[in-house]
């Protein structure tokens, strides 16, 4: 390259121009767009009142003495014994022989190993 033939150098007027009326619609979207949501705050309305108006007790309601109907006798019934299926009895007795004590666990020597851990660590 020689320096007989000037470089053109990036930037000018053009581009400056260009990037200021950018900026400006940006700004002036930006101003618009909040003016445009912008709510003015409702105002408060409270309603005084001297005293409160004066509760009238209802009315008594006369109500009629219900009467009195006897009650007709259940029939008795023949009960039937029912038995269980074959399936239900072989499942009650592989339950009884699965079934092992729950294991007790004694909660309270555990809390008290982490805490004296804990006063240890302090």
């Amino acid at each position: 390259m020689s320096y007989a033939i000037p470089a053109d150098e990036p930037g000018g007027a053009a581009p400056a121009a260009l990037s200021l009326l950018v900026h400006g619609v940006l700004f002036a979207v930006l101003v618009f767009g909040l003016r445009w949501q912008s709510k003015h705050p409702d105002a408060v309305v409270a309603e005084l009142w001297s005293e409160l108006p004066a509760i009238e007790p209802p009315e008594p309601k006369v109500e009629p003495k219900p009467e009195i109907k006897p009650q007709p006798k259940p029939e008795p019934r023949a009960e039937q014994k029912q038995s269980k299926p074959d399936i239900a009895i072989e499942r009650e007795k592989k339950l009884a022989k699965k079934k092992e004590p729950p294991l007790k666990f004694d909660t309270t020597q555990r809390i008290r190993e982490q805490l004296a851990q804990e006063q240890k660590a302090l």
